[in-house]
């Protein structure tokens, strides 16, 4: 406990005091106590100021010499902390002088709620007035009470006094390589192995009902039209309706919040040679309008799981404060105002899917995406090949995803046998949770000597563990609960393609002599970006190809191009997607057929599960990795200190939390709410244009006229029949 602070009062006037010695005598016995007993600590004089380290002897001749820091009437850095207890101050008789206060034993804290809150619980019991005080608080003061009551509880209870992991026994602290003893900073205080930035989800969550710019955008999903047959938004999902139907209490409240998981690593430094990897958690509310949901300002910053290692699995050992909250979120809410119908109501939250690339797939699940059964959707019934000259597994067989009549089935000519084998059948939460039954409470952690071995080919599947989303009561009913990346799907198809279809003998242009050119040239055909092969894929390579290649292998090509052009749509309608889910088997099996076996990895394999996570889970866009990564480099910018980056990324979100708040209010004010898009033209006049010519935009320099011949006129014409909306009406 801290001594009793009322002796610095005598500092600027009355250092000679007797009650003001012994007030030094007693802060430096406390101050050395609590730094280990080292050699030296900071002194709080007027002349130092906290920011310079002193002897004992030193210090308290700069205290009896200068004074100390008025203000500095909590000993952060002499080792106080928040609700810390104080000794009852001396009596007059002790000190003999009169000008000595009593001390009311509690923090700054404490005494303001006591003067404006006296009914706080744990104060009123022992309070001689409180006989005077009959009425109980209300209920804004009974929210306040039970926040601060919050804020006194550590986040695990039962660990916080631990020095080693009850799991794996790991050491809290950092230990000397060769010596094995804690090591210590120069106050005293010991460096913890890992520190955890959590960011606590419920006030987040109930800041978007309290701002009245956001709180009726949070019953979007429950307002607007639906089209039917048409999906436009994950609610349009089988997923979102199976939810739904499930929980019928919890869907009964429009403004209950359904959010979606992001997380990647990421280097927070330019120089890609340094390894680090920092892991963000973010969430995104599903129950706003497109048109904000997936942007930066809505999304939820909820840990920072810091390096310079990735988690791997046992990032369920950093998710638990979050899966405990989101537990409570489901099982009791929270009382939150609404700002739009100016009502409380009981806030309730469920998490529907997670969104990641393929490894952090692995690793939010618990199944391994490498080796024989890479493909999570297959699980155990995935067909691999093993090719001993590229010593790679390859995924092949796509013609038994096709109707057990097809023809294709029978083609022996092309692939040497019949196909017999049937559609492998997704698993459901119950039948993932038997297979993961023996694998619960194992020791999950980086290193290999405390890391339980799990043997995949005595299991005969590729689980590593059993994910701790499990202790989500209603994940295991969830039909999609994680996502496959179309993004990085893409990327890696598009560079098959592009690796394989430029080597074709005789007509490649990308011969020895022409990297040699291009060497002189300093130029590159690799490098490409997701974006870019996303457009490569979808625009341009379906035009290049077709007089590149023989029909045989360019049909399969543009039908691949065109089935992700179809599947990343904003909006699709049903029956287009049960067309092109039908049509992408045929299509691999068609590419089996004359592309090399090396082609097939399990990028291009999960392009047959695609249009069926669309069906139940929604459009692409609302589940895909380029909001997360755009983000990520966000959070990259707010790194100024190189030796702290995960506290200067925490200090950045922070500012820029409250600054984003602050934003939506400001009409006056240019802000990111209000400004003009980058290619707004000036004319807002949309309703009297056809929805074709109606995105904002404006010409790059000088405009010019051009006479369209008959032929080209043509093709305008059709090219805008085909992509009008309006003209949809009048198809048969």
């Amino acid at each position: 406990m801290a001594s009793c602070k009322e002796w610095m009062k005598l500092s600027r006037n009355d250092r000679l005091n007797v009650a003001y010695e012994l007030g030094v005598e007693n802060f430096l016995k406390y101050a050395f106590e609590k730094s280990g007993e080292i050699e030296k600590i900071k002194c709080p004089c007027v002349k130092c100021s906290n920011a310079s380290f002193q002897s004992l002897n030193m210090v308290k001749d700069h205290l009896l010499t200068y004074g100390i820091i008025e203000g500095y009437t909590f000993w952060y850095h002499h080792g106080e902390r928040v609700g810390e207890d104080t000794f009852e101050s001396q009596s007059s008789e002790e000190v003999g002088d009169d000008e000595l206060l009593d001390a009311d034993n509690e923090n700054e804290m404490d005494t303001i709620l006591r003067d404006f809150f006296p009914n706080c619980s744990g104060f009123a019991e022992n309070d001689s007035s409180s006989e005077l005080r009959v009425e109980d608080p209300n209920d804004d003061a009974k929210k306040f009470f039970r926040l601060f009551d919050d804020m006194q509880k550590p986040l695990f209870q039962d660990d916080e006094q631990l020095e080693y992991c009850k799991i794996c026994n790991a050491s809290r602290w950092k230990q000397g390589k060769n010596s094995g003893e804690i090591r210590m900073k120069e106050n005293g205080k010991r460096i913890p192995e890992k520190v955890l930035r959590y960011f606590p989800l419920k006030p987040r969550l109930q800041r978007l009902f309290m701002c009245s710019k956001t709180a009726h955008h949070m019953r979007w999903h429950h307002e607007r039209s639906v089209k039917d047959g048409v999906i436009e938004h994950p609610a349009d999902g089988k997923a979102w309706q199976h939810f739904d139907e499930k929980y019928a209490p919890f869907s009964s409240e429009s403004r209950n919040v359904r959010l979606g998981l992001i997380s990647d690593g990421f280097n927070p430094f330019s120089n890609v040679a340094k390894p680090y990897s920092i892991w963000p958690v973010m969430l995104v509310p599903y129950n706003l309008p497109p048109s904000m949901c997936m942007k930066p300002s809505s999304m939820l910053l909820s840990m920072l799981i810091p390096g310079p290692k990735g988690p791997g699995d046992a990032i369920d050992v950093y998710l638990q404060p979050l899966i405990e909250e989101l537990k409570e979120l489901w099982e009791v809410g929270v009382e939150t105002y609404d700002a739009s119908k100016k009502e409380n109501f009981k806030m309730r939250a469920a998490l529907l899917s997670t969104i990641n690339d393929f490894p952090a797939y692995a690793m939010l699940s618990g199944w391994s995406t490498k080796g024989k059964r890479a493909c999570p959707c297959c699980h155990k019934e995935t067909s691999y090949m093993w090719l001993p000259n590229c010593f790679k597994h390859v995924y092949m067989r796509h013609r038994r995803f096709l109707p057990i009549n097809h023809p294709w089935r029978r083609k022996k000519d092309v692939f040497g046998k019949k196909e017999k084998g049937e559609i492998p059948k997704p698993l459901s939460g119950e039948e993932v949770l038997e297979q993961v039954r023996d694998l619960e409470g194992i020791c999950l952690s980086k290193d290999p000597t405390k890391k339980t071995k799990v043997s995949h080919k005595i299991r005969g599947d590729n689980w590593n563990k059993k994910s701790i989303f499990f202790e989500l009561p209603y994940w295991k009913t969830l039909l999609l609960r994680y996502n496959l990346d179309v993004m990085h799907i893409e990327k890696n198809i598009c560079d098959i393609i592009l690796g394989t279809i430029m080597n074709i003998k005789g007509q490649t242009k990308d011969t020895a002599n022409s990297r040699f050119d291009m060497k002189g040239l300093d130029c590159k055909i690799s490098g490409l970006k997701s974006h870019d092969c996303h457009v490569l894929l979808q625009s341009i390579l379906p035009l290049v190809i077709r007089g590149l290649l023989v029909k045989d292998v360019s049909e399969p090509l543009v039908e691949l191009c065109q089935f992700f052009g179809v599947l990343c749509a904003r909006s699709m309608q049903v029956e287009h997607l049960e067309k092109i889910k039908a049509q992408i088997p045929l299509t691999l099996s068609k590419l089996e057929a004359w592309m090399p076996p090396s082609c097939f990895d399990v990028m291009l394999h999960l392009s047959v599960h695609l249009a069926d996570e669309v069906i139940i889970g929604g459009p692409v866009h609302f589940r895909w990795m380029y909001p997360g990564e755009r983000y990520l480099h966000k959070l990259k910018l707010y790194v100024r200190n190189k030796a702290r980056p995960e506290g200067s990324i925490a200090e950045g979100y922070i500012v820029d939390e409250c600054m984003t708040l602050c934003s939506r209010y400001l009409d006056d004010v240019e802000t990111k709410f209000n400004r003009l898009e980058r290619n707004c033209d000036g004319d807002d006049d949309t309703a009297r244009k056809l929805s074709i010519f109606s995105h904002p935009g404006r010409p790059l320099g000088g405009g010019k006229t051009n006479n369209l011949d008959v032929y080209e006129r043509e093709q305008a014409h059709i090219y805008a029949l085909k992509n009008c909306s309006e003209v949809d009406p009048f198809y048969k």
